[in-house]
């Protein structure tokens, strides 16, 4: 597995899970040099999305925890197993560990510099992929993968799934609240007062910024989970289970839409097809 865009030298050989709890996502990563120099190098402690089990990855940019919070997290995660070993329902802990950015070509080449990204429980692989910036998800009780029953609506209500935002291209990483771009942004359907009352698919960034904002009419929207409603930060990195899905491109952000029941008669019937609309940066 590559670590980004060309041009860099870290290649991924494996991923080696670290701890049996899922609610703890770390893993160890083997690198090696892409130019074939005959040596390995291991990266511990890497955060991946714990809804997913992904591996989040931003042009060469990963989440890992300092060894003081990994330790820590190790620690959370021996307990949440010792309880479910002896048929105990475990009690539920505040996973939030202090975790760091590091590029993986630094690693290879053992020149890290980490840039400190805050407190949080894990990757968010879906913001990660949609945005190409690395998306650390908030602070989470450890139950909370496990109490949302398949909904989408509840899971996010129960978490931050986006707390702070890498910008690859600076190395800066900021809180969602500050953040311009598609990490921290909430995606979705809504009415808007620039589309005249109608429907409209629309991203509003974390800080606040104008967005995107498309009239859309009643047939992509109408297709949005059966219902119009708020946008919400991605999850998944698919736009299987969501209402409306965006993805930064080179040069303009796409959003996509489910589209309307009957209105795509070719489609195979379990087959889920989307309106993808693009919009021009700038």
């Amino acid at each position: 597995m590559y670590s980004g865009t060309a041009g860099h030298e870290a290649l991924i050989t494996s991923i080696t899970t670290e701890v049996e709890s899922s609610a703890v996502p770390l893993v160890t990563l083997t690198l090696e040099h892409d130019g074939g120099r005959g040596h390995s190098v291991t990266l511990t402690h890497v955060l991946t999305d714990p809804v997913s089990g992904r591996l989040a990855i931003a042009d060469d940019w990963v989440p890992r925890l300092a060894e003081d919070d990994a330790a820590r997290a190790l620690s959370d995660a021996g307990s949440l197993l010792d309880a479910t070993t002896t048929g105990e329902e475990p009690a539920p802990l505040q996973l939030d560990w202090r975790a760091q950015a590091v590029r993986l070509d630094d690693v290879i080449s053992d020149t890290i510099e980490p840039v400190d990204l805050g407190s949080g429980s894990g990757a968010n692989a879906g913001a990660t992929t949609a945005s190409g910036d690395l998306c650390l998800m908030g602070a989470r009780s450890s139950n909370a993968l496990t109490d949302f029953h398949g909904s989408a609506d509840l899971l996010r209500s129960s978490i931050v799934p986006v707390s702070v935002v890498l910008d690859t291209a600076t190395g800066r990483a900021v809180i969602a609240q500050d953040d311009p771009g598609l990490g921290s942004a909430a995606v979705g359907s809504a009415t808007d007062a620039r589309s005249l009352g109608l429907a409209s698919l629309v991203v509003r960034p974390g800080d606040g910024g104008a967005g995107v904002s498309i009239p859309a009419g009643p047939g992509p929207v109408d297709g949005a989970a059966g219902h119009l409603g708020s946008p919400m930060q991605q999850l998944t990195g698919t736009p299987a289970g969501e209402d409306v899905w965006a993805l930064e491109a080179p040069g303009a952000t796409l959003v996509l839409a489910p589209q309307a029941e009957g209105d795509a008669p070719d489609a195979a019937p379990d087959a889920p097809t989307h309106i993808v609309y693009g919009v021009r940066n700038g």
